[in-house]
């Protein structure tokens, strides 16, 4: 099974309620759904070499086959800095979102994503905070309705590993290789 990442799990299960309706982009193996407490939709392409069963939804997220205004909370994991056209994407993620729905990007930081790139050249976006939100208002967002939650993220919970120093040590891996983006419709 791939790797769950436990600040991903307790951010979707912090923000999701048994009557939400939330789309994972680039779903793979769905490690994820475990953590929705409503109902989940994964999508992923046909191709992917991640999928462990079909996902509710074949297809590219820059043409996401579903209504306007249908989901509560699109996520996506380590995905939207491989897709070609992020601005369609985001534009997509935006169209299926319902009013007030967050979009939530867990991606790589700049920094990590160029490491990456040094070994697999899959990555199209090597970003940091301020190139991803202008990614994300090109695709119609608000300036002010997209935040850098990476800190929040990151530090929530993290006090349980004994002492401060230990919290602060494992804040600076998990926020030095993650960015966490909030975007609201």
């Amino acid at each position: 099974m791939p790797a769950v990442y436990d600040f991903i799990a307790r951010e979707l299960r912090r923000r999701l309620t048994a009557s939400a309706t939330c789309l994972e982009i680039g779903c793979g193996a769905k490690q994820y759904r475990p953590f929705v407490p409503g109902r989940y939709l994964g999508l992923d392409l046909a191709t992917s070499p991640y999928l462990k069963e079909a996902p509710e939804i074949i297809g590219s997220v820059e043409a996401i086959a579903l209504p306007d205004a249908s989901i509560d909370l699109v996520f996506g994991v380590g995905v939207f800095c491989l897709v070609a056209d992020v601005v369609l994407a985001f534009r997509e993620c935006r169209r299926v979102l319902k009013n007030g729905g967050k979009l939530l990007i867990f991606d790589y930081q700049k920094k990590t994503l160029d490491r990456l790139w040094e070994v697999d050249r899959q990555s199209q976006h090597r970003w940091d905070f301020q190139e991803l939100r202008d990614e994300l208002c090109r695709a119609g967002f608000q300036r002010s309705a997209v935040l850098d939650i990476t800190a929040a993220t990151c530090w929530r919970g993290q006090g349980i590993l004994g002492t401060a120093k230990a919290a602060s040590y494992r804040l600076g891996i998990v926020a030095g290789t993650w960015l966490v983006c909030e975007a609201a419709a």
